[in-house]
């Protein structure tokens, strides 16, 4: 892994490829002027048929009916049509247009008005309770709220147009999912800090939030449904071929610069981190504050080796940061934050990468004796390399995150995430991790980010007594997020001698999505793979969950549980869905994932035949085989072959884009049949005098196309009147309607952010007002990637349709903006608050406008990008934000740092923090911190402003970031990590992220994640319950190993875990492991956990029941495949987040081609969620090229990857 020859191939055009370009060029040719066509046709009639108004006079026609009609049609894609008309509709621009873009900008302005009054609510409730666990949540709720309106002004901002263009390309509607689905993400951390502490407050903000939620819920599913479906005409151009040549790569939005980054051994820092002062300076965190805000080039931090005890925090200004160390075993990351403590989970991140703005402390440590809830939040495009990040509070200390990130498009390469609760908190954006170590307990990797691990070690750790272990918690909440956690060629076996139950996750949140896939999964796994959120109640049909082609012991699904929402059969294209390169796309189009294959597809393609997808037979010894991952992890062999383009892979792929095209002109066909139907229904008037004789206008009414467009989302009503609400929604335009939601949901999320410091003052519950923190800080980072989403939506040189790239990052910003909502909820409801109910109702709004605008993103936008293919696709290069110097740094196998971090001394600076603290905001350039060898005891944030940043250490052995954060101590569960990285771009490798809390501690996160594009290389994660929070947007672990007890692995990323070592360890007496707890809270969230081809065995002698997963929220989704399972599992393989009750049939879990003893998968649970027997084109879904779009990021950070199964 130290020589350059392992990474020859990148970059070269494949024969076979460019015959079958020329091919698929022909035939789509044809499909596309037949389709357009058709489509032309049928819009004609439909301009035609809804013009026609009643008319008094001889005046010239009113376009108010034909805004409304377009408005309607519009909210039609959202889960809240009525709330997403009626909000865009109170726009005093709102009845301008029929432009479904500035329809959409409404929405995005709908969203961005609820959470500015929403905003307010944290301050108000915590100057109003004297609980402190109260104030702790309730200024997490502060810190998301404020988040998630920067996500929603970045959302606005990108819908500027440039140079005459109007159109959204598909890139651009891609960074819209990815910002709103964080912007959502960020609204639900709020709750989930309130009720983790059992905050009174919780029912009280939910309340409050749901303006905001629904409609952000209807900004990102408009950018889903209408926008994308547009922008789809504009494929050709934007999509880039390069990217899905190979199947062993990295995302494409990994920079080429990134890539020769990771491939070098020693990349030039910009700082050195040293402890014995040796470097630039002593702390990560002073290296961090040096990184320039927002920069466009790359910041390198090397942090030398030694044990780092800070808690860093990369806002989400600390742009294209990259962090590396000596060695994930050497450069270590300390901290020890946690929940028991009485910090939020959200807060005990020992590296934390948000997309939160620093903030002061919010009360006196001194007066009050708590842990100081640290923003999370990340700049883009972080990087980190051969570090460790630890939260050492361990399992007594409940959740203690020993990493969290927030960073969209951030790369993690031989890392180490090392805690036992909450470990690696993947909390939105775009995320990878290759040849990472990821250990924990409860949770241990979880958020609800696109995350994708590849080739890590996933190492389950024996929690408490009482404890089970679950890998994956995933925390989609909204069916358009673009989230979720893919776990690709992994390994997963204990970290040490496990006797509790373990599972793959559980699912958190209602639209939770994980896929576990091509992954060795050790025979500790508990045979039910999953299991419930609540104990015995069977997760939400509405969650994805799914295993494909798995191997080991563990991997077989026989058992497994048979929820609805569990897919046990995933078929290659299915998976392929889930791959980096493939995340993007995946919800970009009305296609079911669940469809079932064609006759020459299954199970049994040759594609994922075990023999060709890098995972071998597995061996009578399962201790032998054990050892044989890691040589082989260790060796520079093991990279060998990347990058090249099979054959068969070749011949699968031209089955699929025939039968693509077909299924392309029908789909278009019935969709604007739909829509042509909602537009007419809406805008014909009686005519009370003879004018019906004038011949009709051509103009089409902004009301039909708003309430076409809002038909898509699930709050129909909260769509349209949102939007119509705006003074700019009188467009007929679905890219326009899709901007406008955004600005509905910015609005909304701008009021709830004002609402945590104000419940803060309110309670005198120390808890709740550090849940409160919580749901400030995720709040916070809702707006930032909301703006980020607006941001997105400008467009170039004549060019109106969004690109599909941009639709991807689109539906990643909206998934994580929902999951920073649904945080904040989850902070409340950890501590049983009694505010959760308050906060819930006033989130409403929110939450429902973000749900709306990224149902529309992902139903029609993402529909109409796939037409846009020959005019915004980029066929070579990458995005223009790639700099060719991340390239040359991410090749060197010691990248040059711009901090060196040494404990002794003989760096920088001699913490992770003052490292972090030398990053400059938002830069577009790399940051390199590295870290050295050595036990870091901190807990390290990068927030939302710390953007590119990547951290390596010595190895994951070596340097270890350590933390003791944990739940019992009074911390919220998204406070505890150890690490917590949310500015976009992260990457970390070679380090190690542990939460020594201990399993009694409960919930204690080793590392927390919302950086969107992050990625995790050669890592390790090590806790007991919660060690990997992969909180929001999109994210990578490859080469890792993750070691946990209690949904060890959960969030509501779209995350792909691939070649990791999971490592289910012995919990508390009464408890049992869930390796996985998704969050996936909205359908339309491009969210999920997926594992595939890694190795899950116990990390000890385990006894405890352990499963794959359980479903945390209604739309879980996580997916196993290609994965070695030992004979640990539970047989059921799932278990439900209520004892007995089965989850909703709205959840995703499945299994694909998982090996060893414990993946059969006969007995398995019977859920209607889960999918026991994926097909090829299933589990395809979950890979790194299809769930993380992961050929667009991932090579330019030159870590190895699976780009599909």
């Amino acid at each position: 892994m130290d020589a350059i020859k392992s990474f020859k191939g990148y970059g070269k055009v494949d024969e076979l490829e460019e015959q079958e370009f020329q091919r698929k060029k022909r035939k789509r040719l044809v499909v596309l002027i037949v389709s357009s066509l058709v489509l032309v046709a049928v819009i004609i009639g439909a301009i035609a048929g809804t013009i026609t108004h009643k008319r008094n006079s001889e005046e010239s026609p009113s376009t108010q009916a034909s805004y409304g009609a377009s408005l309607k049609a519009l909210c039609s894609s959202t889960q809240y049509p009525d709330s997403c008309f009626t909000s865009i509709s109170a726009l005093e621009t709102s009845s301008t247009t029929t432009d479904p873009e500035e329809l959409f900008k409404l929405s995005l302005q709908v969203v961005m008005n609820s959470l500015s009054k929403l905003s307010l609510l944290p301050e108000a409730l915590i100057n109003k309770t004297n609980d402190e666990g109260e104030k702790a949540a309730l200024g997490i709720c502060k810190t998301v709220f404020g988040d998630a309106m920067d996500i929603l002004n970045n959302s606005i901002s990108s819908m500027d147009v440039n140079n005459g263009e109007k159109q959204l390309s598909l890139e651009k509607i891609d960074d819209l999912t990815t910002w709103l689905s964080t912007s959502i993400t960020n609204q639900e951390t709020c709750l989930d800090a309130l009720d983790e502490s059992n905050s009174t407050l919780l029912a009280d903000v939910k309340g409050l939030m749901k303006n905001s939620t629904e409609y952000a819920s209807n900004s990102l599913a408009i950018v889903s449904k209408i926008l994308g479906i547009l922008s789809e005409f504009h494929v050709p151009i934007h999509r880039k071929l390069l990217g899905t040549s190979g199947n062993s790569r990295f995302p494409d939005w990994f920079k080429a610069g990134d890539r020769r980054l990771i491939q070098d051994t020693n990349p030039v820092p910009n700082l050195t981190v040293a402890k014995d002062g040796t470097g630039n300076c002593k702390t990560i965190k002073e290296a961090v504050a040096k990184v320039p805000s927002k920069s466009t080039s790359r910041f390198v931090i090397y942090i030398k080796a030694g044990k780092y005890v800070e808690n860093v925090n990369l806002d989400t200004s600390k742009w294209n940061v990259m962090v590396y160390g000596d060695g994930s075993n050497k450069t270590i990351v300390s901290g020890s934050l946690n929940f028991v403590d009485g910090t939020p989970t959200f807060s005990t991140a020992t590296f934390d990468l948000n997309h939160g703005k620093k903030r002061d402390v919010i009360v006196d440590l001194q007066q009050l004796n708590l842990i100081y809830v640290i923003p999370a939040a990340v700049g883009k495009g972080f990087i980190a390399k051969d570090i460790g990040f630890e939260n050492t509070a361990g399992a007594e200390k409940h959740q203690a995150v020993a990493f969290r990130s927030g960073s969209d498009l951030s790369v993690y390469y031989r890392c180490s995430f090392d805690a036992f609760q909450d470990t690696l908190y993947a909390y939105s954006g775009r995320q990878f991790y290759r040849e990472c170590d990821i250990t924990g307990t409860i949770d241990f990797i979880f958020g609800n980010a696109a995350v994708v691990f590849q080739s890590c070690n996933i190492l389950p750790r024996q929690p408490l007594s009482y404890q089970f272990d679950t890998i994956t918690a995933q925390g989609k909440t909204d069916p358009n997020q673009n989230t979720g956690i893919s776990i690709q060629k992994c390994t997963m076996y204990p970290m040490d001698n496990i006797t509790t139950p373990v599972y793959l996750g559980r699912p958190w949140k209602n639209y939770s999505t994980t896929v576990v896939m091509q992954t060795n999964i050790g025979q500790f796994l508990n045979p039910t793979g999953w299991t419930e959120w609540i104990s015995n109640v069977e997760p939400p049909s509405t969650i994805l969950y799914a295993e494909y082609q798995n191997t080991g012991p563990g991997s077989s699904v026989d058992d497994r549980v048979k929820w609805p929402g569990y897919r046990s059969n995933f078929t290659q294209k299915q998976a392929l869905k889930f791959t980096v390169q493939r995340i993007r796309a995946r919800n970009g189009s009305n296609v079911n994932p669940l469809d079932p294959p064609s006759n020459k597809e299954g199970a049994s393609s040759p594609l994922l035949d075990p023999k060709t997808s890098g995972i071998g037979p597995v061996k009578a010894d399962r201790k032998a085989a054990y050892s044989a991952v890691v040589v082989k992890m260790d060796t520079i062999k093991s990279f060998k072959g990347y990058g090249k383009v099979d054959p068969l892979e070749e011949q699968a792929f031209r089955r699929k884009t025939r039968k693509r095209l077909t299924i392309l002109v029908v789909s278009t066909v019935v969709l604007v049949a739909v829509i042509i139907g909602a537009v007419a229904g809406t805008v014909i008037h009686k005519r009370n005098n003879k004018d019906s004789g004038e011949v009709p206008s051509t103009q089409t009414s902004p009301a039909a196309s708003l309430k076409a467009v809002c038909k898509s989302t699930r709050h129909p009503d909260s769509c349209f009147t949102s939007i119509s609400e705006l003074e700019s929604s009188n467009t007929t335009d679905p890219e326009e309607l899709f901007k406008l939601s955004l600005h509905v949901v910015k609005n909304s999320l701008t009021r709830l952010a004002s609402l945590p410091e104000r419940l803060i003052k309110s309670t005198n519950d120390e808890a709740t007002k550090k849940a409160l923190g919580v749901c400030e800080t995720v709040f916070d980072d809702a707006i930032e990637m909301l703006n980020d989403s607006i941001s997105s939506m400008d467009v170039n040189s004549g060019e109106k349709i969004l690109s599909a790239g941009k639709i991807d990052d689109i539906k990643t910003w909206l998934s994580t903006t929902m999951t920073d909502q649904e945080t904040c909820l989850d902070a409340l409801a950890e501590l049983n608050s009694t505010l959760l109910d308050e906060v819930k109702g006033v989130m409403k709004n929110s939450t429902e406008y973000a749900s709306n605008s990224l149902a529309i993103v992902v139903k029609v936008l993402g529909i109409l990008a796939d037409f846009d293919v020959p005019i915004h696709r980029k066929l070579l290069g990458f995005p223009d934000w790639v700099g060719a110097g991340d390239r040359r740094l991410l090749q060197e196998v010691n990248p040059t740092p711009n901090v060196t971090v040494a404990l002794d001394g003989n760096g920088d600076v001699k913490t992770i923090k003052e490292a972090v603290a030398k990053v400059p905001k938002k830069s577009l350039t790399r940051f390199v911190i590295y870290v050295k060898e050595g036990k870091y005891k901190e807990n390290v944030i990068l927030d939302k402003s710390i953007w590119n940043v990547m951290v390596y250490g010595d190895g994951k052995t070596k340097t270890i970031v350590s933390g003791s954060l944990n739940f019992v101590d009074k911390t919220p569960t998204f406070a505890t990590a150890t690490f917590a990285a949310v500015g976009k771009g992260f990457i970390a490798k070679d380090m190690k992220f542990e939460n020594t809390a201990g399993a009694a501690k409960h919930q204690a996160v080793a590392l927390r994640s919302g950086s969107d594009m992050s990625v995790f290389y050669r890592c390790s994660f090590d806790a007991y319950q919660d060690t990997l929070y992969a909180h929001s947007n999109r994210q990578f672990y490859r080469d890792c190993d993750i070691t946990g007890t209690v949904d060890f692995i959960f969030g509501n990323a779209a995350v792909v875990f691939q070649s990791c070592n999971i490592l289910p360890r012995q919990p508390l007496p009464n408890q049992f492991v869930t390796i996985t707890a998704q969050g996936k809270k909205d359908p339309n969230q491009n969210t999920g956990i997926s594992i595939q081809k890694c190795t899950m065995s116990p990390l000890d002698n385990l006894s405890a029941r352990t499963y794959l997963g359980r479903p945390w929220k209604e739309y879980s989704t996580t997916v196993i495949m290609q994965t070695s399972i030992g004979n640990f599992l539970e047989s059921s393989g799932w278990t439900e987040w209520v004892s007995n009750v089965e989850p909703p049939s709205s959840i995703f879990y499945a299994e694909y081609l998982n090996t060893g003893p414990g993946s059969g998968v006969d007995q398995r649970v019977k859920w209607a969620g889960y999918k026991p027997s994926l097909t090829a084109a299933q589990a395809a879904k979950f890979t790194v090229e299809s769930f993380l779009q992961g050929s667009v990021w991932l090579p330019a950070t030159n870590v190895v990857f699976d780009s599909s199964l």
